[in-house]
Order: C-alpha cells, then sequence, then structure tokens
C-alpha cells in the first residue's frame, strides 16, 4: 500500500511517497518544488502546481496512493469549547447546535471537525477543540488537487501533522508533552496529552526572538527564551487542567533540529533532555536534514499508512476517498495458505510413513520362515538347558550311594562288569568278572569311597571284595543307609 502526503504552503509544495511493509513504512520517494510568485494569474499557478503533482505520480507509480494533505494553519479556526459530556461518536453531532455560538459564519458554511478527551468524563462538561474551515476556501485550496484527477483521504492542517504522526508512533506515559515544530519562518507548539492533541499555536520566528532578545543573548539563545517563555504560558493559562501544569517531555522536530545550539539551549531552559522527532530519518535514503525538514509531508504519509483514525479531517464523509484495507483479507488469506501448506506437509509425511510401513511389513514376510526357525531352535536350546541344569540338580543333591556308584562306574574298566553289589550298613560287598591281568582290587582302592579294601575270593575270572563305605576325603564312614 501506497501513502502521498501533500503539504501545500504559500510558496511551495512538498510530497512524499511511503510503502507500506510488513516491518515498517519504506520512503520511495519525495519531491519538493516551489510556486511562482507573482508571476501568472491564480488559474496559471494552480495548473502549474496540478501538473508537478501528475509529474511525481506518474514517475513513481502512485496513483493508487492514499492522498493525505495538508493546509496552512491560517485558513483554519481553532477554538477550545466546553460541551456537555456525550459520546465520541455525538460531538460533531452537538457541534451543528453548539458551533453558531462560537464562529463568525453559519454551520452550513463551513467543514468542521473536533478532537475530544480519550477518556469521556461521566458527567458534566468537558473540553474538545473546534476546528472549522469555510467550505469555498477548502475547495479553492484543493482545486490543485483537483485538476491533479486526485480524491484526497484527508485534509488536516500542516501544523497539526507532526504532533498527530508523533501521537499515532510513540508508546507514551508522558502525562504532558511540549511538542515544538521549528520552522523557517514560524514555530509551532503543541501541548500533547498521553493520546490526544489539547492544545496547539503558532508563532513567527521574529516574533519569538523578540520575546527573549537580550543585548548579550545570540539568535539561537532568544529563540529558545522566547519558546520556554510561550510554553510557560501555556501551561500556566485558562487551559491547562488543574495538576497538569508540568511539563514532563520535550520533543522538537521540523527544520530548526538542525541546530544542535538552539535544541540545547532549549533544553536548558525547560531543564529537560529534547527528543528529536524525525520521522523516516533511519533510513539511508535520507539525510536526517532532510528528514526534518520534509517532517510535515512524511507525517502527512504517515497518516495515511496509520490505523487509526486519530487526529482532524476536514472533509466531509462524502467527499473522502474511502481506503480500502485489504489488510483483514489478507491476513484470512496467509492463514489460509499457511494451513494449506502444514496440510500437504502432513500429507507428505503420512504417506513417506505408509511407504516406509509397507516396505517394512514385506521385509517382515520374507524374512517370516527364517524366524521361525530361529525361533524353533531357541525353543529347543531352551529344553535341552532346562534338562542340563535338571541334571546339575540331580547331580548337586543326589545321596551318597548314588555318587559311590557313579565312582565305581567310572573306575571299573570296560572290559570288565560288576556282577553283583550289597551295602549292609557300611560294608560294601563287590563281585567283579574280568580278565585278572586287570588287576581290579588295586583300581578299586583308589577310590575315595572305600577304606579297608580286603579281597575275600577270587577265581580265574572272579573276584569277590569287601569294604567299608567312607565319606570322600575323610576316615568317617558314611551315615547309614537301607540295605541294596
Amino acid at each position: 500500500m501506497l501513502s502521498l502526503g501533500i503539504d501545500l504552503s504559500e510558496d511551495r509544495v512538498d510530497l512524499t511517497l511511503l510503502r507500506e511493509t510488513f516491518r515498517s513504512p519504506l520512503l520511495k520517494a519525495k519531491a519538493r518544488f516551489y510556486l511562482p510568485q507573482g508571476a501568472g494569474t491564480l488559474d496559471e499557478r494552480r495548473q502549474y502546481c496540478a501538473e508537478k503533482v501528475r509529474q511525481f505520480i506518474k514517475e513513481n507509480d502512485a496513483r493508487r496512493a492514499v492522498v493525505i494533505v495538508g493546509l496552512p494553519r491560517r485558513y483554519f479556526l481553532m477554538r477550545h469549547m466546553m460541551v456537555p459530556t456525550v459520546s465520541h461518536e455525538d460531538v460533531n453531532r452537538i457541534m451543528h447546535f453548539e458551533a453558531d455560538q462560537h464562529i463568525p459564519w453559519n454551520i452550513d458554511d463551513v467543514y468542521f471537525d473536533t478532537i475530544a478527551p480519550p477518556v469521556i468524563p461521566a458527567a458534566g462538561a468537558m473540553e474538545i477543540l473546534f476546528v472549522a474551515v469555510k467550505k469555498e476556501v477548502l475547495s479553492d485550496l484543493l482545486e490543485p488537487i483537483r485538476l491533479a484527477e486526485l480524491q484526497p483521504a484527508v485534509v488536516d492542517s500542516s501544523t497539526f501533522a507532526a504532533a498527530t504522526a508523533y501521537l499515532q508512533a510513540e508508546k507514551r506515559n508522558e502525562e504532558q508533552t511540549a511538542f515544538v515544530e521549528i520552522g523557517e519562518a514560524t514555530a509551532v507548539i503543541s501541548l500533547l496529552g498521553p493520546t490526544n492533541l489539547k492544545y496547539t499555536r503558532t508563532f513567527s520566528i521574529a516574533q519569538l526572538m523578540e520575546i527573549g532578545a537580550t543585548r548579550d543573548r545570540s539568535s539561537a539563545e532568544a529563540l529558545a527564551e522566547g519558546i520556554s517563555h510561550e510554553i510557560w504560558v501555556l501551561t500556566q493559562s485558562s487551559i491547562a487542567e488543574p495538576g497538569m501544569r508540568d511539563i514532563d517531555e520535550l520533543v522538537v522536530t521540523g527544520p530548526g533540529t538542525a541546530s544542535a545550539e538552539l535544541v540545547e539551549r532549549l533544553e536548558e531552559r525547560m531543564g529537560l533532555t529534547a527528543l528529536l522527532f524525525a520521522p523516516m530519518s533511519e533510513q539511508a535514503e535520507i539525510r536526517p536534514e532532510e528528514a526534518a525538514d520534509m517532517a510535515r509531508s512524511t507525517c502527512l504519509a504517515l497518516r495515511g499508512l496509520a490505523r487509526q483514525g486519530k487526529g482532524l479531517n476536514l472533509l466531509p464523509p462524502k467527499l473522502r476517498a474511502v481506503r480500502r484495507d485489504y489488510g483483514p483479507y489478507l491476513a484470512a488469506g496467509l492463514a489460509l495458505l499457511i494451513l494449506l501448506q502444514m496440510g500437504l506437509l502432513y500429507s507428505h509425511h503420512f504417506y513417506s510413513q505408509q511407504l516406509r510401513r509397507d516396505a517394512l511389513e514385506a521385509t517382515i514376510e520374507q524374512l517370516k520362515p527364517q524366524v521361525e526357525k530361529v525361533v524353533e531352535l531357541e525353543e529347543k536350546v531352551e529344553e535341552l538347558e532346562k534338562r542340563v541344569d535338571e541334571m546339575k540338580e540331580i547331580d548337586k543333591g543326589s545321596s551318597p550311594r548314588i555318587a559311590l556308584l557313579k565312582d565305581l562306574t567310572q573306575r571299573i574298566p570296560t572290559d570288565a562288569w560288576l556282577q553283583s553289589l550289597q551295602l549292609r550298613g557300611k560294608k560294601l560287598t563287590l563281585r567283579l568278572q574280568g580278565d585278572p591281568g586287570l588287576n581290579l582290587p588295586v583300581i578299586l582302592e583308589q577310590s575315595p569311597f572305600l577304606a579297608d579294601l580286603k579281597l575275600r575270593s577270587s577265581t580265574e575270572q572272579q573276584v569277590n571284595l569287601e569294604a567299608t563305605v567312607v565319606a570322600p576325603g575323610s576316615a568317617e564312614e558314611l551315615s547309614p543307609e537301607e540295605e541294596e
């Protein structure tokens, strides 16, 4: 979106074209041209102005820009009025009945607007700022704009532009701000509340310097003294609310900010640090001095980008170019686009996961026979391990007689055999058959379970032996067992 601020002064026209971006307004173009003085007719001067504006519009492709026009302060009548407490929507309506008592013209012959306090009192009366301009005067002043085939959305006093832009741009907590716009020939002093313009007055530079002039003061010191004096007068006048006679913040704008001495002297007089307000001065395309010099047209353009409806607008609603705010539609479209993108991403993720699942299932089907074989082998191994464990348990908990039989079985050679075995108490009788060369008595004497081994009888192939059964590693006899 583009916004074009046009400051129509007596001898020149300033134009600032801004483009709205997501981060901050961007300076697209600026221009200044001077009106011919003392040459040609009024119509010729208007045509010259319109041609220059058309040329600027064409060169910068600004036909669809929102147009905000600022006009000189001297064409407006401004009054502070006390009216019954009503809502903001009803202020202009009741002024149709109240204004005749405060202006020298018929209410039907003027365009007017008001600035009401941001917080409406609960009851009683409230003070408003009433600004009016004669219809025929406004029509004449806007003739160059109409000749340039432009339709303004807002018509305001140029002196209010900077203060309105400051109120819209800054988040403020100060109760009362002195806002000083120092131009080449005039200075505008305004008192700002937390959210609204409370009072404004225009002074000539010569008038202010005369107030502060002394023999030993420089021009900057004299001007600073004159400005601080008039600020003090405004805070002490009847327009100041009780308890609101102190200045909490000092803001300086306009070409006068280029004078460091002037700003420094003004800070000394006010006892405050001045905030220099120069819109767009942070951008590389414009020098700070140029930003201060073009502050009014820049502030008018900023108002065209503002979402809030703060500030005066002397155009009646039927003559205003309505700004088409596509912001909600763009936001809705962007949200829909984000949702669509998220849906596509989720669908892609889901599809990828499904492909992976299908591949895994196919692999599982291929490996299933092998897995079944492995499971079968594991079951067999587990069964064998159980049997081994059982045998170990049996071996660990076996009785002495079993241990004795196991020992004898391991010691008797394979080519001999045991014909009979009798165990009565601790007395063991053995009958063995085998080759005499095996020397079976000598073999059995080595058993840790036998003691006092005696040969009872022997033949060529048979041996009868008798021994006492003891515990291995000792001479103690085993505990009595049943005979076998």
